[in-house]
């Protein structure tokens, strides 16, 4: 609908964030520069964490598309669960059980 009106070939207000559509702010840039470095570095657990719609998703979904095949990641989404469900998830998530 305002797809064609405006000439666009994709659309712009997905449910699920995009990161073609990523704006690389000095705050955005900052965080991917400090997730890069704990990957290169194998800190461990890297939090991520800001406001709703701050672009948490979209830069981590831009970092995963541009990894390295060997580094495992396990990306925690939902924390709802209680302690042990997360730390199931993330141990799933790494083949650990």
């Amino acid at each position: 609908m305002y797809e064609t009106y405006f000439g666009l070939n994709t659309k712009p207000f997905e449910l699920v964030p995009n990161p073609l559509f990523l704006f690389n702010s000095h705050s955005h840039k900052k965080a991917i520069s400090y997730l890069q470095y704990g990957l290169q570095e194998r800190v461990g657990f890297i939090l991520l964490a800001g406001e709703v719609g701050s672009g948490k998703t979209t830069i981590i979904r831009d970092l995963i598309k541009n990894l390295d095949e060997d580094i495992i990641l396990s990306q925690v989404i939902n924390t709802s669960g209680t302690a042990t469900e997360i730390l199931a998830m993330i141990n799933d998530d790494f083949g650990l059980v």
